[in-house]
C-alpha cells in the first residue's frame, strides 16, 4: 500500500539526477561567469577591453612592492620591502597588440611610526607603503 512500484522508484532516480545535474550545471556557469568577472578586473583584461574597445593609449599602474616594518623599543628602523610579482602582464599586454610606451614608478606612503632611541640619540623611523609601476602602451 505504501510501498512504490520499481517504476516509481526508476522516475523518482531519473528526478534526483536531473536535478543533480541541473544543479551541476548551475554551479559551472556561476563559476565560468566569477572567472570571467575575474579576468575583466586583471589588467590583462583592462587591456583587452580597452583594446577591444579602439583606444590607442593604455595606462596600468601595478603594485611592484610593498614597505613595510616594525618599530623596536630601541627605536632602531626594521623596514623591509617584498615584492609583489608581476611576472608576465607586461609580456601578456604586448601579445594582446599593445606596445610599452613608458614606464616610471612612484612610491606611496601609506605610514610611518617613530619612536626615540633608548641607548643612543635621535629617532628611529619604520615607513610603509607601496611601490607602484606606471605603464603607458600604445595600440600597435
Amino acid at each position: 500500500m505504501f510501498r512504490k512500484t520499481d517504476e516509481e522508484k526508476a522516475a523518482d532516480e531519473a528526478q534526483k539526477r536531473a536535478e543533480e545535474e541541473a544543479e551541476r550545471r548551475a554551479a559551472e556557469a556561476a563559476e565560468q561567469q566569477r572567472q570571467a568577472e575575474e579576468f575583466a578586473r586583471s589588467p590583462v583584461g583592462l587591456a583587452t577591453s580597452a583594446r577591444q574597445q579602439g583606444r590607442q593609449l593604455f595606462q596600468l599602474l601595478l603594485p611592484l612592492a610593498e614597505l613595510n616594518g616594525d618599530s623596536s623599543y630601541f627605536g632602531s628602523a626594521d623596514n623591509q620591502l617584498s615584492s609583489l610579482m608581476q611576472n608576465g602582464v607586461l609580456d601578456e599586454i604586448e601579445k594582446i597588440g599593445w606596445r610599452l610606451e613608458h614606464a616610471d614608478a612612484v612610491f606611496t606612503e601609506t605610514g610611518a611610526t617613530s619612536s626615540s632611541r633608548v641607548l643612543a640619540t635621535g629617532e628611529g623611523t619604520v615607513t610603509r607603503g607601496t611601490v607602484y609601476g606606471l605603464y603607458i602602451f600604445r595600440a600597435t
